[in-house]
């Protein structure tokens, strides 16, 4: 159980890369409550956070945080995927494709799966993902309608809290993709028959930001395109990005 919330904080954080466009958080300052002790997100030139706490709990409420600020629309579309949600706020879709997905990860129950594996959940692992919930919503809570992600705006709609099952359930949409790959099977075995040039611009391989998985991060962090400092005020910890 905890290697499968581990390794859906670290696919949502690290593996899908950013929006074309899209900027580092600006600096500014906030109040949270819910952490015990100092806390640093550090960003390097790509874009990718570093987390650093003094805690597990601090840790992954970090992490969430850090998520939800890359990915805010992105987490909540993935939980409407998996919990059959979608037709609530895109409506049917072209030839009712969104109702169809809606019907078919309904059928496949992964919403009760979810809630099932988190009732079986040991300690441990239900307060990683406690705690990583509380990240995503304390970033979520500090912004207003005109704030929101761009798709909330458009959509019309607002987000719902993060919970400890949300974590889990993106899980079987990892899960489900990993599983059944067959059309892009038969894609690739289609572009096989294209020069080799062609083929590798339809589906590279490698990309000039790929990071290395074992190694140090070379970039200086007087150079990093954010950081984090937390300091106690009261019953709060103040949040300081740069």
């Amino acid at each position: 159980m905890r290697r499968v919330a581990v390794l859906f904080l670290a696919l949502v954080c690290l593996a899908i890369p950013l929006n074309s466009g899209q900027t580092a958080p600006q600096q500014n300052a906030v109040q949270i409550k819910g952490i015990k002790d100092r806390i640093t997100i550090r960003r390097d030139e790509r874009g990718i956070p570093y987390v650093e706490a003094q805690n597990d709990e601090d840790l992954f409420f970090g992490q969430g945080y850090a998520t939800a600020q890359d990915r805010l629309w992105q987490m909540d579309l993935f939980r409407r995927t998996a919990r059959g949600e979608l037709a609530e706020v895109l409506g049917a879709g072209p030839n009712n494709i969104a109702i169809d997905q809606d019907k078919l990860h309904r059928t496949y129950g992964f919403a009760q799966a979810a809630e099932a594996e988190l009732a079986n959940a040991s300690p441990q692992t239900r307060a990683t993902l406690e705690a990583y919930a509380r990240g995503v919503n304390a970033y979520a809570s500090s912004l207003d309608p005109k704030s929101m992600p761009p798709e909330f705006q458009i959509l019309q709609y607002s987000f719902r809290p993060w919970t400890p099952a949300d974590s889990l359930v993106v899980v079987k949409i990892f899960a489900e993709a990993l599983s059944d790959t067959w059309r892009l099977d038969i894609m690739r075995q289609a572009m096989s028959v294209l020069p080799t040039e062609k083929r590798a611009q339809l589906l590279p391989e490698i990309s000039p930001i790929d990071v290395l998985v074992v190694g140090k991060d070379t970039q200086s962090k007087a150079k990093s395109a954010a950081r984090i400092g937390v300091r106690q005020i009261d019953k709060f910890y103040a949040v300081e990005i740069f």
